[in-house]
This record gives structure tokens, C-alpha cells and sequence, in this order.
């Protein structure tokens, strides 16, 4: 007899074609609501150990019923993920930056952590740098692995798909409820995992905790746009001879790629780039943070959301949101600004100074992760190439390893002339950056480099330059050598 039996066969099989039943079973209403065929044995139980037999061995019946169905459900994922595997590595990709050194890692014991945005491209990310290797693939982001409730269920699915490969890559693993644990058990048994997560905080917050210091932890953005150039057929590289026609095509690429971002799909794809920024924004939003965080004021925290990326590169405080938006509580906002923040939409860049209590009193100024977002979710008629270009600078700066308030920061004179962003090594700043796009303004242009002059005699820095468009030279004030840079040109010097 197989598994497809019924209830009741099932039962003869382990009774022995005896089925138990109260004494009055036959005088009782029972007899008429569940009528037993003749065939069955009737026997008076007299006491409860008859009863929790019974209980007992259905409950069993149930669980091993339950458990295979569950051990098929896993092994047929793990079949569709070797597929998705296979499917994914059979095509071309720009080859991203940092991936030899992310395959050099992998020679090490430690877990490999792959984090961003979604959409950036983490997943192929760590296929290209898996490639080659015998490695096990598995992604979260599958909706039938929230029914497995036994991460050993999942260990058998990997060993019966793929055989005793100790490479395993688990994709989006922050939809797995626990999943720091079941990773730490993993590695535990020599297991070398690869995982890549939506949630830079949930991700190192829980991996500490679980694994103290035995990962590391690698970001991954949309295409810079070195990366981006190579989706254009244009293999410029700094230093090269530029003919008109050619600086004419790269500036074109620019202006693209600062009005619609690096989202590798959006620049390999021919999709309308509103509505897939409008869908992944949204679709972020709802998978991220309204649902992990269980918000229930889903569409204040969409008005944030909208908010603050109508006033990318502005100051901001919480006091000020909640009044703007009328929150209730300061404190709503405050958690509501760090969902956005650890998802990777958003990001926070706190005003510089030597004061600790001074920097978390000061307003903050806000950024995202990408271009597209901005034009796509902001609140505008036109274009701001302004704040743009100040957002491209700030998402080139965390690629080159400027950590957000650890290394990065703004900074503002004790006059109040702002200065876009301060770079510091060690103790001292080393760098002061100021963005301008309309360098033909000679009033604004003044302005500027006035506030970076300030700013380094304040700070003691002799490091300044104005980022721009297209303008380059070299300039002087109160005799302090500032460099202008063309965006194009300190994008692609790296």
C-alpha cells in the first residue's frame, strides 16, 4: 500500500485491521455522523492508554506524510535552483569590480557576505566568482522554502541534487527565519558558504552575533560608471586621446547614466526605466521594510520614502520630518529613517566634528543608492542636476571605501559655509570635496571655492577640489590651490 492511502487504510496498516472505539459507540449519535464499515473490528478501550495510542499513531502518520511531502517540496526546489544555476551562468555579464579580489577571498574559511541593494547585482556577482568552482546554489527568495520549517530538510535537498559539495551559495538568506544560526551550524561542519542579503545591519548585526568575526563582508552597488560605459560599447579609459566625437559620446553616456543610474538590468535591458524603478522602489519598500518590520502605517513610511528622495543632498532632522509630515512621534520617524537606511535605499551623512555629542546633534544630509531612484521617485518637474551630480559623487565615494560618518562626512564652517564632503584617514580630514555643476556662474562659482578655503584653514587641510560636469583646471584663492575635475574624468581615475 502506498502513501496515497487513505486515512482510514492507513490506520489498518498499523492496527491491524482493528479500530478502536468507545463502548457506546454503536446506542452513541457518533455511529451516525462517522459510520465504520463492518469489515472493522470494533473493541471497547477501558482506559486512557487505548486513547493516547490512538492519538499517538495518527499524530505519527501525519508527521511522516508531512516530512516526505516536505523532503520532495525541498528536492524539487533544489532542482529548479541548479536550472536557475545553469541558466544564469550561460550568459554574457560586465565583469564588476572587486571580483578577483572576492575570488581570492573564497580561498579562506571565512563566510563570504555579499550585501546591496536589491536588483544590483549581487547574485550574478557571486556566481561570476563562483564560476568554475562545484559549488551548490540555492535562493530565498523562493516563497515555497517560508513552508520549511526544518533547515535539515534543506541540508538533504543540497546533498541529494548536488552530492558532497562543501561550497554552498544561499541567496537573499535574510527571508530565512533563523538563518543565522542554520549558517553558523553549517560552517561549523566545514561547510564554505557564500550569502548575499537585501539588509546591511540585519545582515552584520546577526552574523557577529552567530559567527564573531569569521565573515566577510563585501558591498556591491549598481554599475559605476566604468561599469556602465562597458554596456555602451565605449571603452574609454582615463588617460586616453579624445576625439570631439568621442568626449561627445561619453558626455551623452554621462548624462544618462546620472539621470537614470547603474541598475544593471535597466542598462542591459530594453525596459522603460520609470516603471522599473517605480516597481523594484515600491517592491522594496513593501518586501523590506513594511513587511519584515511589520510597519503599520504603510503609506507614511511611503511618503518618507518619497520625501526624502525629493531632497536627496539636503539637511534634514527627525523634528523636522515629523513636522513636515505630520508623524506623531519623533521616535516613529527616527526608526522609520533606519528601515530606509538598511535596506539600502537611503543613507545618512552626518555633519563633521571633532565633537562626538556635536555630530549626532547637527542635521544629517541624505542620499540614495542610486540615480535612477531619484529621478524616478522624486517629487520634481525637471531634472535637479545639482543634487544629481552630488549623489553620484557620494555613491562613488562609498565604492572607493569612504564609510558613511567613520570616513565620510560633510562639514560646515563656523561661518556656515557648507562644503559638500570631508574625507578622513585616521584622526585628521585628508580631503575636502565640493560639487558644482554650473561652473559658469562665476558668482556661484566663487562661492564654492570660498567655502572650501574656509573649510581648510579651519581644518588644516590642503587637499580641496570642486567636482564638475565638464570643467577642468586649476584654480586659486586666499593662495590655496583648488583642482576642478570633470565628473567623467574622477569617475573613471579610480
Amino acid at each position: 500500500m502506498t502513501l496515497e492511502a487513505s486515512g482510514l487504510e492507513l490506520i489498518e496498516i498499523f492496527i491491524g485491521n482493528t479500530f478502536w472505539v468507545p463502548s457506546n459507540y454503536k446506542e452513541s449519535q457518533l455511529h451516525h455522523i462517522f459510520p465504520l464499515p463492518e469489515k472493522y473490528l470494533y473493541l471497547d478501550f477501558r482506559s486512557c492508554h487505548d486513547i493516547l495510542f490512538i492519538i499517538f499513531t495518527v499524530l505519527n502518520i501525519i508527521y511522516i506524510i508531512m516530512a516526505i511531502t516536505m523532503s520532495k517540496l525541498v528536492e524539487k526546489i533544489m532542482t529548479g535552483a541548479m536550472e536557475e544555476k545553469k541558466e544564469i551562468l550561460s550568459r554574457k555579464y560586465v565583469d564588476r569590480e572587486g571580483l578577483q579580489e572576492f575570488r581570492d577571498s573564497l580561498q579562506s574559511s571565512l563566510v563570504n557576505i555579499v550585501a546591496g541593494p536589491r536588483r544590483a547585482g549581487k547574485s550574478v556577482f557571486s556566481m561570476l566568482g563562483l564560476d568554475g568552482a562545484d559549488f551548490a546554489y540555492l535562493n530565498f527568495d523562493d516563497d515555497r522554502l517560508r513552508q520549511v520549517s526544518n533547515t535539515d530538510d534543506i541540508v538533504e535537498g543540497i546533498v541529494s541534487v548536488y552530492g558532497g559539495t562543501k561550497l554552498i551559495f544561499f541567496d537573499e538568506i535574510q527571508n530565512l527565519s533563523g538563518w543565522e544560526l542554520f549558517v553558523n551550524k553549517l560552517h561549523r561542519r566545514g561547510y564554505k558558504l557564500v550569502i548575499t542579503g537585501s539588509n546591511s545591519k540585519l545582515l552584520s548585526r546577526e552574523m557577529s552575533g552567530a559567527l564573531t568575526g569569521r565573515h566577510c563582508l563585501r558591498e556591491v552597488f549598481p554599475f559605476s560608471f566604468a561599469e556602465f560605459l562597458k554596456t555602451c560599447s565605449c571603452d574609454y579609459k582615463a588617460g586616453d586621446a579624445m576625439s570631439p566625437e568621442k568626449k561627445g559620446a561619453l558626455l551623452n553616456s554621462l548624462r544618462t547614466y546620472m539621470t537614470f543610474g547603474g541598475f544593471p538590468e535597466l542598462s542591459q535591458e530594453p525596459v522603460n526605466a520609470k516603471s522599473y524603478l517605480d516597481a523594484l522602489f515600491e517592491s522594496t519598500l513593501l518586501k523590506d521594510v513594511v513587511t519584515r518590520y511589520k510597519v503599520r502605517f504603510a503609506r507614511q513610511l511611503y511618503d518618507l520614502a518619497v520625501y526624502l528622495a525629493s531632497n536627496v543632498a539636503s539637511e534634514y532632522t527627525f523634528g523636522s520630518l515629523r513636522k513636515n509630515l505630520l508623524f506623531n512621534s519623533t521616535l516613529t520617524v527616527q526608526n522609520y529613517v533606519g528601515f530606509l537606511e538598511e535596506t539600502y535605499l537611503f543613507f545618512s551623512l552626518n555633519r563633521f566634528s571633532f565633537k562626538f555629542k556635536e555630530q549626532i546633534r547637527s542635521p544629517r544630509k541624505i542620499y540614495m543608492v542610486d540615480n535612477g531612484y531619484v529621478t524616478s521617485c522624486a517629487f520634481r518637474i525637471s531634472p535637479d542636476y545639482g543634487r544629481l551630480l552630488e549623489n553620484l559623487v557620494f555613491i562613488e565615494l562609498l565604492r572607493r571605501g569612504a564609510r558613511p560618518n567613520l570616513e565620510l562626512f560633510y562639514y560646515r564652517t563656523r561661518t556656515g559655509k557648507e562644503v559638500d564632503f570631508l574625507v578622513r584617514k585616521g584622526l585628521r580630514p585628508d580631503s575636502l570635496i565640493q560639487v558644482c555643476f554650473l561652473t559658469d556662474d562665476s558668482k556661484t562659482m566663487k562661492r564654492e571655492l570660498c567655502s572650501l578655503a574656509d573649510a581648510g584653514d579651519e581644518l588644516g587641510c590642503r587637499n580641496l577640489s570642486v567636482i564638475t560636469f565638464d570643467t577642468e583646471g586649476d584654480d586659486k584663492i586666499d593662495g590655496k590651490a583648488i583642482k576642478l575635475i570633470p565628473i567623467w574624468k574622477w569617475l573613471l581615475s579610480r
